[in-house]
């Protein structure tokens, strides 16, 4: 059972939820709420490649160096897990944990002590996975939470969703006008300096 306290700042959370044209700062705002809601001491977001061969750290609160940081995803157990399971997974001592597998070299670089790692998965594909770190001290997260990070995780992908399908008609809006304008221009004369700075 949920505490009023933890459904105001899942409410509160929710509605700060914008999904917007930037997705790298959607995330990092994501990150930086969740570190503060939960009083965890680091988050961060991981996307998978197309192969689920390794994930890249696209954003983090509060900085640590993480972005861009690669981490393998095979030889990783409680990702393989993840996979199957697309709940909420927390590990006590990951630095040390077996089920950390290829990824506790990241854990030792950043110091992560405990974590929590939370499936985002967008139209039945894990995409991703998002982080709650305990960096100064171990710590374990209750049934209630894992219950509550899924919840979180469900509507980050959601909004991952959304925000990528904005992006898509931005990108296919900018071509569109670059190509009417060089038409445009191609319509109006024929002189090279004039239209390649269009291209």
């Amino acid at each position: 059972m949920h505490t009023a306290d933890t459904l105001t700042n899942l409410q509160k959370f929710l509605t700060l939820l914008n999904p917007s044209l930037n997705l790298n700062a959607m995330l990092t705002n994501v990150a930086r709420q969740l570190v503060e809601m939960f009083e965890v001491d680091h988050s961060g977001v991981l996307f998978f490649d197309e192969t689920d061969v390794e994930g890249l750290v696209i954003a983090e609160y509060p900085h640590q160096g993480a972005v861009a940081l690669k981490v393998p995803l095979t030889e990783y157990p409680l990702m393989d897990r993840m996979k199957v399971e697309r709940k909420p997974l927390q590990v006590e001592d990951a630095q040390n944990d077996p089920r950390m597998g290829s990824a506790r070299p990241t854990m030792r670089l950043l110091g992560i002590r405990s974590i929590v790692i939370i499936p985002l998965v967008v139209q039945d594909k894990l995409v991703g996975s998002l982080s709650l770190d305990a960096v100064r001290q171990p710590r374990s997260f209750t049934p209630a939470d894992l219950e509550l990070y899924a919840i979180i995780g469900k509507q980050i992908a959601v909004a991952v969703d959304y925000t990528r399908a904005l992006e898509t008609v931005e990108a296919h809006r900018r071509q569109a006008e670059t190509l009417y304008e060089v038409n445009r221009v191609l319509s109006e004369s024929l002189d090279p300096d004039e239209i390649l700075p269009l291209i």
